[in-house]
């Protein structure tokens, strides 16, 4: 009878499902490691030859393998946060924000798709999430937050990744990497990168991100920056939009809100140096 069950249970659907760390550099190539916690970004670098770059996006692929004998449909490809620590009930999985890149040639990249899957016997689907801001809420709300992926086969209890290989974060953490310290051009790089989803901003800003970046260094103030994007998408119907992107890439770059307008008055430039 055991035996019985066995085979019963191995001749159905059983899905593997892990966690990949994908990192998005400025220059369109992409360095992952699969099946590990997280690592220093030496150690990282280190499996991975090529011009190394801090600036980039990580991203985190969820991978799903059907490792049954039979078609299975999947659904609720997402992240896996543990239990609740206020409620203790269950737990609890989060779906953040899809990473998308037109200029990739994967259709799960430039395309990004959701909701269930069919997965044949052997068969691979995966989603790609954005990382931040996503770890710094649940871990600045709750102290700590713990990752790992889920997915559910139809009529099935979710599937979780390996708990050895889950991602650990903390309060105060920005970056997937243990040893390195984001620094305000890659928290303007996210910034920039995730308003490139909206249609009416486009690409502009974020292939302009050192030009952004230089003029915050400098002291330009989130009107100034406007302008300056307004001019180089040429376009004043989309200032409006432009002025969200300033506004959020002026907060990430000094790590707070911007003053509403110059102290000088409209038009002026500040003269507190402690403004920005």
């Amino acid at each position: 009878m055991f035996w019985q069950f066995t085979l019963y249970r191995l001749s159905g659907a059983r899905l593997r499902v892990q966690t990949v760390l994908e990192f998005h550099n400025e220059y369109g190539h992409v360095q992952t490691v699969t099946g590990t916690r997280r690592m220093t970004w030496d150690d990282f670098i280190a499996g991975h030859p090529g011009e190394p770059t801090r600036l980039g996006i990580e991203v985190v692929r969820v991978r799903v393998t059907n490792v049954g004998r039979s078609p299975v449909s999947v659904d609720n490809i997402a992240l896996d946060i543990g239990r609740s620590s206020r409620l203790r009930r269950g737990r609890s999985s989060v779906v953040p924000w899809s990473f998308r890149n037109i200029d990739a040639s994967e259709p799960e990249l430039n395309k990004p798709t959701s909701g269930p899957t069919r997965l044949e016997a052997g068969s691979t689907t995966s989603r790609v999430y954005h990382l931040w801001p996503l770890v710094e809420y649940h871990a600045d709300r709750d102290g700590e937050i713990v990752i790992r992926g889920t997915a559910t086969a139809a009529g099935r209890r979710p599937t979780l990744s390996r708990r050895k290989f889950a991602w650990r974060f903390t309060t105060g953490d920005e970056s997937w990497f243990l040893d390195s310290g984001v620094t305000p051009d890659v928290r303007v790089y996210r910034e920039l990168w995730r308003h490139s989803y909206d249609e009416m901003v486009g690409g502009i800003p974020r292939i302009m991100r050192r030009e952004v970046v230089r003029k915050l260094e400098e002291g330009a103030s989130k009107d100034e920056l406007q302008a300056y994007l307004d001019e180089v998408g040429r376009s004043d119907e989309l200032g409006r939009y432009y002025g969200v992107v300033a506004f959020d890439a002026h907060k990430a770059f000094h790590k707070c809100e911007p003053d509403p307008k110059p102290a000088g008055g409209e038009g002026e430039p500040s003269n507190d140096d402690d403004q920005d």
